[in-house]
């Protein structure tokens, strides 16, 4: 590689120069070879998208996050890694969805949060969605494009929330909250469910909602030796508030569910269901 760039820049006789010295005098410039290098990587950018075979696909991914990397820096034009992306989505192999996963995850925080490419990388990740769905892919790497862009659009979120200014919260959501995670530890469930039932399930939708976000919150409000009390206080409201506590514990199933497929979501073991079908 380094001397098929040294023909690209130099005459023969200054690389033939170059590779038979390797020790240079400590006054010798050498001319940079950013360029040649940007060159280089364009035109393996332009082979892999030629090439149809999954061959080489380790150093394929290794090029490609390179020039993400590039891109990141100002190196390459963005213009030239969105055309990328976009053409191995259109031509979405099994390969070629590994090559997208990566573009993704070297570069896909900063193309989702310039100004000049927010909107057209949002809108290829859209795409790329619509596509999974209509292509058969298999299991592991249809998880793997859902991966990268539930990812990049939970940093984004997260952004956002970041820089809007934080509104208080309303006094029956804070009290609700110091029933479940204060109260809870100081009294019977049975006493606490009575006071919950008091807030205005029927007329008030919000107190649903902040319920369901105050059980969804536990890792982040409670430790483990609390959440048997947690668990007898929704049986306790079950009996006179069945829908809310079933939605309550289909989103704590949901939520567990899909944290598991993003902690391993390359491993079979998360479906074995699956692997004993095949």
């Amino acid at each position: 590689m380094f001397s098929s760039l040294l023909a690209g820049r130099f005459s023969s006789a200054e690389s033939a120069f170059f590779l038979d010295n390797p020790h240079f005098p400590s006054d010798c410039h050498i001319v940079d070879v950013c360029g040649g290098v940007l060159d280089y990587l364009q035109g393996e950018m332009k082979r892999i998208l030629e090439e149809k075979h999954p061959t080489e696909l380790e150093s394929k991914i290794k090029n490609v996050r390179f020039i993400a990397e590039c891109t990141k820096f100002g190196l390459l034009p963005v213009g030239f890694v969105l055309g990328a992306f976009n053409s191995l989505m259109e031509d979405m192999t099994p390969h070629h969805v590994e090559l997208l996963y990566h573009i993704a995850d070297a570069c896909g925080n900063y193309l989702l949060h310039m100004p000049l490419t927010r909107q057209r990388f949002s809108a290829l990740l859209q795409k790329m969605l619509k596509i999974k769905t209509a292509k058969n892919l298999p299991a592991d790497l249809d998880i793997l494009l859902e991966d990268a862009y539930h990812q990049l659009r939970s940093s984004t979120n997260a952004r956002a929330q970041g820089r809007g200014a934080k509104t208080p919260e309303p006094p029956e959501k804070q009290f609700l909250r110091k029933l479940i995670f204060e109260e809870l530890l100081r009294r019977d469930e049975d006493q606490v469910a009575r006071m919950i039932r008091k807030f205005p399930w029927s007329t008030e939708p919000k107190v649903e909602k902040w319920f369901r976000e105050n059980v969804l919150d536990l890792d982040m409000q409670t430790n483990f030796d609390h959440i048997h009390r947690i668990a007898s206080l929704m049986c306790a409201l079950a009996k006179y508030l069945p829908s809310a506590i079933i939605a309550c514990i289909d989103g704590l199933l949901e939520a567990i569910q899909v944290e598991a497929r993003l902690k391993e979501p390359l491993s079979r073991d998360c479906f074995p269901l699956q692997t004993e079908l095949k």
